[in-house]
C-alpha cells in the first residue's frame, strides 16, 4: 500500500519519538499499536478522526490532524518540527495518564474501539484549522465563539473545534505561560463536557462563557508585566463549573 504524503509525514513524526521516553511497557505498546494502525490504514483521515472520538485521545488526534493538514495544504512541506514532536509526545502522555490529563466524558468510546477496525465514530469528527497558540488570536477566536453561541449560529460546532485545537497547542506546547496553559486545560474540560452532555443551548453555559472570555481579552492585550492575576477571573469559574450543573 502506498502512503499519502500526510500519512508519511505523521509516520515519520511518530517514528522520531523514542519509545524509551514512556514510563511503562503498556504505554509503549499502546503508542506502537496506534502508529502501526495508522501506517496500515487505507482511510488515514477517517482513522485519525475516529481516534479523535476515543476517550482521552482527542487532543492527541488533533495534534496529528494538524500536521496532516499542513502537509495537505503545503506542497513543499518537508518534515514536522521538533515542536510538533513535543506536542505529539505530551498530548499522548496526557491521553494515557503520564502527564497533564484532559478529562473526557464516559460516553466517549475506549481505546479498543479505535483498534477494532469495524468500530464507528460516535461523535462528529473535528474540523481542523491551523492552530498556533497565539494569545491575541485565541482571545479573538474565543470572542467569536461566544458570539455564535449566543446567536445559536450553525458555525458554533466548527468554532468549538477550533478553540479546542488552540487549547491543545497551548497545553501540550512549550513556552506558554502557566496560567495560560491552566486556562486552556480547564476550557478543554468545560467544552468537552457541554458538548458531550448536549448543553450547548443551556443558559448556564452562556453565562459561564461570557464570564470567562473577557479576562482572556484583557490578559492578551495587557503588557507582559501587567498580566499577573488577570486570567484568574476566568480560571476560577472554569475550575468550578461542574457545580453549576449538579
Amino acid at each position: 500500500m502506498t502512503m499519502s504524503r500526510s500519512q508519511e509525514a505523521v509516520q515519520s513524526l511518530l517514528n522520531n519519538i523514542p519509545l524509551g521516553l514512556f514510563s511503562s511497557d503498556e504505554h509503549r505498546t499502546t503508542f506502537e499499536n496506534i502508529k502501526n494502525q495508522l501506517a496500515a490504514s487505507s482511510d488515514f483521515d477517517g482513522d485519525l478522526k475516529k481516534l479523535y472520538t476515543v476517550k482521552d485521545f482527542s487532543n492527541f488526534a488533533l495534534s496529528l490532524l494538524w500536521v496532516a493538514k499542513q502537509v495537505e495544504e503545503n506542497p513543499i512541506f518537508l518534515e514536522a518540527t521538533t515542536e510538533d514532536e513535543q506536542r505529539i509526545f505530551t498530548s499522548f502522555c496526557a491521553a494515557v495518564g503520564e502527564d497533564v490529563g484532559f478529562p473526557a466524558s464516559p460516553a466517549e468510546p475506549p481505546l479498543e474501539s479505535f483498534m477494532a477496525t469495524s468500530a464507528e465514530a460516535t461523535v462528529p469528527p473535528p474540523v481542523v484549522s491551523e492552530a498556533s497558540g497565539d494569545e491575541k488570536g485565541f482571545a479573538q477566536l474565543l470572542e467569536k465563539f461566544v458570539e455564535v453561541m449566543q446567536s445559536g449560529d450553525d458555525a458554533r460546532m466548527s468554532l468549538l473545534q477550533q478553540v479546542l485545537g488552540e487549547c491543545a497547542v497551548v497545553v501540550s506546547g512549550a513556552g506558554f505561560a502557566e496560567d495560560y496553559k491552566e486556562y486552556c486545560r480547564l476550557m478543554t474540560e468545560f467544552l468537552n463536557y457541554i458538548n458531550e452532555n448536549q448543553l450547548m443551548d443551556d443558559v448556564r453555559v452562556m453565562n459561564i462563557l461570557s464570564n470567562v472570555s473577557s479576562p482572556v481579552s484583557q490578559w492578551a492585550n495587557a503588557a507582559p508585566e501587567a498580566r499577573s492575576g488577570l486570567l484568574e477571573e476566568g480560571i476560577g469559574p472554569l475550575r468550578d463549573f461542574k457545580s453549576m450543573f449538579e
